[in-house]
């Protein structure tokens, strides 16, 4: 399986063996997973329902990339999906979080730089340093994938200008092409940074409690 375990300063692999040490612990611990490429013997989804005891219907939707951005308040537990930039600096990451008062679990598909650089931040810090380690860590999450759309879009910004000067000195039907490309990578992120914006807020109004 492929992933980290973050507890009290200090990451390792996330193995099952490592999984069920961290959790009977009983210590506060951030699981990071990458799910893209699972190996023959990785079954996240049973993870979530028989080692977390998860509600099916949260682990089934965690099963299921290319949502919309939302939050789901359970008993036990918060489900978030929200979205950042990709490794590749133009699509864009699903990350589902799954928030208790004793770990976070975030789950991704391919790099998503985003989550490396929280786990940077953090490192070396203990959860016992701050009263709710998971609102922190969620918030962090949370400030870095959205921080991470605005070099795109500075990028995007760039472009535009020296296409509009090439356009107005000799008009290709190339440019046209690049044009194109342009609007369908924005309506991408536009489509996830709307229902993005309205979870945050209801998070903002304590609409749920973390």
């Amino acid at each position: 399986m492929k992933g980290t375990i973050r507890q009290d300063g200090k990451a390792t692999d996330a193995t099952p063996e490592a999984i069920d040490q961290v959790l009977a612990s009983g210590e506060f611990f951030w699981l990071n997973l990458d799910v893209h490429d699972p190996g023959p013997d990785d079954d996240v989804s049973g993870m979530l329902t028989n080692t977390f005891h998860f509600h099916p219907v949260a682990v089934e939707a965690a099963d299921r990339f290319g949502q919309r951005a939302r939050i789901d308040d359970y008993d036990d537990f918060v489900h978030v999906i929200t979205f950042g930039i990709a490794g590749d600096g133009k699509s864009v990451a699903e990350v589902h979080c799954f928030i208790t008062k004793k770990f976070i679990i975030t789950l991704h598909q391919g790099d998503c730089p985003a989550l490396a650089r929280v786990h940077d931040r953090i490192s070396g810090h203990h959860a016992s340093e701050v009263a709710a380690p998971q609102v922190v860590i969620l918030y962090l999450i949370m400030d870095t994938l959205v921080d991470s759309f605005f070099p795109v879009l500075s990028d995007f910004d760039d472009s535009i200008d020296s296409l509009e000067g090439a356009i107005l000195k000799n008009p290709t039907e190339e440019q046209l092409g690049t044009l194109f490309g342009m609007k369908r990578e924005i309506m991408t992120i536009r489509k996830v940074v709307t229902p993005q914006r309205d979870m945050i807020e209801s998070l903002n109004a304590g609409m749920v409690t973390i």
